[in-house]
């Protein structure tokens, strides 16, 4: 059941180069809410489109957002994968230099939202994944190998999640189809924007999660699906 966008709020807000840049946190369900980017260009219209830009897969679970948004303390890697999958650009920021007001989220499993296996005991482990938690608890935290160490292990955990969702009555590609509408919902209720120019764009299983939006919300008039 949706909870009303009230329970949405702005946690922080910062200037950046052409754009401000907000931390908002959208309510998706009484359960659990959903961790979001906001960039309003920095001359705002009415007028202005805006844009659901969302990231990619790539097998890079430690990342969301980052993907497609810089922050200052990013890594030499986070920079490098950009610069592969991206041509360098993190364009959430493009989008909003030129006009557009851009929404960005973290997608289930994905970064804020990833699955924390650091954390787990290995002795609980299935079988097969208890080298790798030991070995993980073994790597400095933060370091290039110990985020490979966590993405190979995320990977690893990746169909028992989406049997564990399926056991549970519901499907992966539905959960991020109702959190990227709740992101539309989002994005339409902010005054930055034309809510009858609505937006949205995705790499990878940034472009699955279009194309499944493209379906399930009349209000996203126009999309790129990419890869």
């Amino acid at each position: 059941m949706a909870v009303p966008l009230a329970g949405s709020k702005v946690e922080s807000s910062e200037l950046r180069n052409g754009f401000r840049l907000e931390r908002v946190t959208i309510a998706a369900t009484a359960e659990y809410s959903i961790p979001g980017w906001f960039l309003i260009p920095e001359r705002p219209r009415a007028g202005n489109s805006g844009v659901l830009a969302i990231h990619c897969h790539s097998g890079r679970y430690t990342w969301g957002h980052e993907k497609i948004l810089s922050h200052p303390d990013d890594s030499v890697w986070l920079t490098e994968f950009r610069q592969r999958t991206c041509g360098g650009r993190a364009y959430a920021e493009e989008l909003a230099r030129r006009g557009f007001a851009v929404l960005v989220t973290d997608g289930f499993y994905f970064g804020w939202r990833r699955l924390k296996v650091e954390d787990l005991d290995p002795a609980t482990a299935p079988g097969q994944m208890r080298a790798k938690l030991n070995d993980l608890a073994a790597v400095p935290r933060g370091t290039r190998e110990w985020m490979m160490a966590v993405d190979s292990l995320c990977s690893d955990y990746e169909h028992l999640t989406a049997k564990s969702i399926f056991t549970a009555g519901a499907t992966w590609p539905g959960l991020l189809a109702w959190d990227d509408r709740r992101a539309i919902d989002y994005l339409a209720s902010r005054l930055e924007l034309n809510r009858d120019r609505i937006g949205c764009m995705g790499l990878s299983i940034g472009g699955l999660r279009t194309a499944y939006l493209i379906g399930s919300d009349p209000r996203v008039r126009a999309a790129c699906v990419i890869g």
